[in-house]
C-alpha cells in the first residue's frame, strides 16, 4: 500500500512537473517510485525516536542522542533506501510504543481513551503492513494487563 502510494506520487510529479504522458501509476513504476515511500518512513523514524525518548525520559540530551543514533544506525539506513516493506512496521512499532507511553502517562480519562483509540489504529495499520507488529501488540497487551493487576492489588 505504501509503496504503491510512492509510485503514484512520483507518477503524479512526473506528469505535472516534467510533462510526461500516461497514467500516474505507470509513470511512477520505477526504482525511485518503489523506494520513495520507504525513504519517507525511514526519515520519519528519526523524529519518532526523538519523541519516544523524550516521552520516556524528560532529558532533551538523551532524546537528541537517541535520534542521532537512529540517523547513523545501519539497519535504519539500509531499510530506508531499499524498496522493501520492513521500514513500515518499524515506524508503526515506534509510533505504537509512543502512543502507549502517552496512554500510561495521561492524567485524564479522555486523553487515555483517545490515546488507546490511536494506538489501536496504529497497530491495525502496522499489522496490515507486516505481521511482526503482532509482537508489539503482545507486549503492549502484557503491560496493560500487568498495570490492571497492579491496580487491583
Amino acid at each position: 500500500m505504501f509503496i504503491a502510494a510512492g509510485e503514484w506520487g512520483y507518477g503524479w510529479y512526473r506528469a505535472h512537473f516534467e510533462g510526461a504522458k500516461g497514467d500516474y501509476i505507470d509513470l511512477g513504476f520505477n526504482t525511485f517510485g518503489w523506494r520513495i515511500a520507504a525513504c519517507i518512513f525511514g526519515v520519519l523514524c528519526i523524529p519518532m525516536m526523538y519523541l519516544f525518548a523524550r516521552r520516556l525520559w524528560a532529558n532533551r540530551l538523551f532524546a537528541i542522542a537517541a535520534a542521532t543514533l537512529v540517523c547513523f544506525d545501519g539497519m535504519f539506513f539500509v531499510q530506508s533506501r531499499i524498496g522493501m516493506i520492513d521500514i513500515f512496521p518499524i515506524f508503526f512499532v515506534l509510533l505504537a510504543y509512543y502512543l502507549f507511553l502517552v496512554h500510561i502517562q495521561s492524567r485524564k480519562a479522555r486523553g487515555s481513551i483517545l490515546s488507546l483509540l490511536a494506538l489501536g489504529t496504529v497497530l491495525g495499520i502496522g499489522i496490515a503492513s507486516k505481521w511482526i507488529v503482532l509482537a508489539a501488540l503482545a507486549s503492549i497487551g502484557f503491560f496493560l494487563v500487568m498495570s490492571l493487576l497492579k491496580r487491583a492489588i
